[in-house]
């Protein structure tokens, strides 16, 4: 009786997480990435933009820390930071690429450019005004 019960809700809860996910588990980070785009480019579309976002914001704070002078503190660590966040812009940028390429499958154009737009119009939002 307690092994019916075990395999009926372990059956119900296979089911309701859509089967075979636990099998991702397996799969090294390339597949996972390759799955991710593949199921949603959309999706994986905004989430890499949003991370090239952060990267440049890093990207400039490190550009203006460096103008201040006070780069000089730790050089070689800010600087292979530095390296790294761009290569990784490199990449992200050519995965982009390749998304709207319909590489991975259909986009859709229309929700990335609100999405893309509605953040522009935060970030303005939340920027300081200039100064006169």
């Amino acid at each position: 009786e307690k092994g019916k019960d075990f395999t009926k809700s372990w059956m119900m809860q296979y089911c309701q997480d859509g089967g075979d996910s636990d099998s991702d588990g397996l799969l090294d980070e390339q597949e996972r990435m390759e799955k991710a785009r593949r199921r949603d480019p959309t999706a994986r579309y905004l989430k890499v933009s949003q991370h090239v976002d952060e990267l440049m914001k890093m990207l400039k704070a490190m550009k203006d820390k460096k103008k201040l002078g006070s780069f000089k503190q730790n050089v070689s660590e800010d600087q292979k930071k530095q390296r790294e966040a761009s290569n990784k812009v490199v990449a992200l940028k050519a995965e982009m690429e390749d998304l709207m390429k319909g590489k991975y499958g259909k986009v859709d154009k229309a929700k990335i450019e609100a999405e893309l737009a509605e953040r522009k119009k935060q970030q303005q939002a939340s920027a300081p005004a200039p100064a006169p």
